[in-house]
């Protein structure tokens, strides 16, 4: 992403910018150059706080973050496609690192898991096995493993 951009000098920004709805689409163009919201601040001379504060303030660009963070987020993608296949040399990790931060609903290492069974959950991390039970973890060994899987019916995990 050799893209350039120009930055308002910090010594010239007023600390009283009014919010202007051009820059709306001035956000999604940024974000889709592959440069993060946040950073938009730097662009056009304010904080991160006054950007977040017209993001709670003006639906129109709360909205407009929205589909930039979702543009910076195929962006992303498109350089860890285009990685992975060969087209364009990178580092995949560092491309992977930022859409967990920029799109961590769609990835994320962790995935949540909501159990409303009382049974406990037999865990191989394939270093130590553990139960998993209502007061937490619990390091067992493997004869205490074996009499758990015939107590609560598993044959093989």
């Amino acid at each position: 992403m050799d893209k350039k951009v120009k930055i308002i000098d910090y010594r010239l920004r007023h600390s009283t910018l009014k919010y202007k709805t051009s820059y709306c689409d001035d956000v999604i163009k940024h974000c889709k150059n592959g440069f993060t919201f946040n950073s938009f601040a730097a662009v056009i001379g304010i904080s991160v706080t006054t950007l977040s504060r017209w993001v709670d303030t003006y639906e129109k660009f709360a909205e407009a973050k929205e589909i930039a963070t979702q543009f910076l987020s195929m962006e992303y993608q498109k350089d860890l496609k285009d990685n992975s296949s060969g087209a364009i040399k990178g580092n995949a990790s560092a491309t992977q690192f930022a859409l967990k931060n920029i799109d961590p609903e769609n990835f994320k290492d962790r995935i949540e898991h909501t159990i409303e069974d009382k049974r406990p959950i037999i865990i191989d991390t394939g270093f130590v096995r553990q139960v998993l039970n209502q007061e937490g973890v619990v390091e067992v060994d493997f004869e205490e493993i074996r009499k758990d899987k015939e107590e609560i019916g598993v044959e093989d995990l």
